[in-house]
């Protein structure tokens, strides 16, 4: 990969302050818009101080100019996650002070952002979130990659249907269980509902959600040692206008060996058309990294 631009404080400010300012805790997300969001602990533009701006600072830049960073907004605790939607018009935020909001572009301009809505769950940190598939998902063919033709290399929802999710809005999880869903109906107001993940609160070290193959939104799970836990999720308006949220168990499963070490890290592997695991493991002997595929048998009940 090349370097194109890198994104500095300014150079005399930097000089002045101490180690502990020039490094810190950064998340980014890419949209499909070729559009980057970052954050920064101190501003990057302005003749403030660095310690006079130390905080959790939301930058949108577009990678054909990535010398223009526009800042967002700026929290008062550090985000913890950020995803964007399918079109690239929204994004949401969630910070580790329980702080939940959601962005969009306004006249398709990077620097132009209006709040859509906001909602705070005190004392809760949000360690993953995702908005609902709302478009179709495109795969490259593996045999015909080296294709000039665009509708060869690559195509959309595969050999089986593919369904998408009826209703626009993202979903939140957070260190205690907590699932947070944020939906946007057609002409009314963004509703927000708060579930517990699973039949129970517990601590939750990682997580991460996706799309599968048919269109359904799960998310995966984890403590250091405890199982892996995959859960689905459907949300839907009801017969009075009301946010209808449910959370079912969908699999679960744990590390094979006598000694499975704890988890480090669990991600989807693809965000969309997905139905496999990757789990970052730390063990006696070193880290491993573990891929779980999803079988789907047929068994009969008496």
């Amino acid at each position: 990969m090349d370097l194109i631009f890198t994104s500095y404080r300014q150079q005399s400010s930097l000089r002045k302050s101490p180690d502990w300012l020039q490094e810190g805790h950064s998340i980014c997300t890419v949209s499909s818009q070729n559009t980057l969001l970052f954050t920064s602990s101190t501003l990057l533009t302005g003749g403030e101080q660095p310690q006079a701006s130390w905080g959790s600072h939301v930058y949108c830049l577009d990678l054909n100019t990535p010398w223009d960073a526009c800042l967002v907004t700026s929290l008062e605790s550090a985000a913890t996650c950020l995803a964007w939607d399918s079109s690239g018009n929204r994004f949401v935020c969630g910070d580790s002070s329980g702080l939940v909001t959601v962005w969009e572009m306004d006249d398709y301009s990077v620097g132009n952002w209006r709040q859509l809505t906001s909602v705070r769950h005190s004392q809760e940190s949000f360690l993953s979130g995702s908005f609902f598939l709302t478009s179709r998902p495109v795969s490259l063919h593996a045999d015909l990659k080296e294709s000039s033709l665009y509708t060869e290399k690559f195509s959309s929802g595969g050999e089986q249907p593919w369904s998408r999710s009826p209703l626009e809005g993202c979903v939140l999880v957070s260190a205690t269980g907590l699932l947070v869903t944020i939906a946007f109906p057609p002409e009314q107001e963004p509703q927000i509902k708060a579930t517990s993940l699973g039949l129970g609160r517990r601590r939750i070290v990682h997580a991460d959600t996706a799309t599968t193959k048919d269109g359904q939104f799960m998310v995966a799970a984890c403590g250091l040692e405890a199982p892996v836990v995959v859960y689905t999720v459907s949300a839907g308006i009801d017969g009075e206008g009301w946010l209808d949220v449910r959370v079912n168990t969908h699999s679960s499963f744990s590390l094979m060996g006598e000694d499975p070490g704890r988890v480090c890290e669990l991600k989807f592997l693809l965000s969309d058309s997905t139905e496999a695991l990757v789990v970052g493991v730390a063990g006696p002997e070193g880290g491993r990294v573990q891929m779980w595929d999803l079988e789907q048998k047929t068994r009969g009940v008496h």
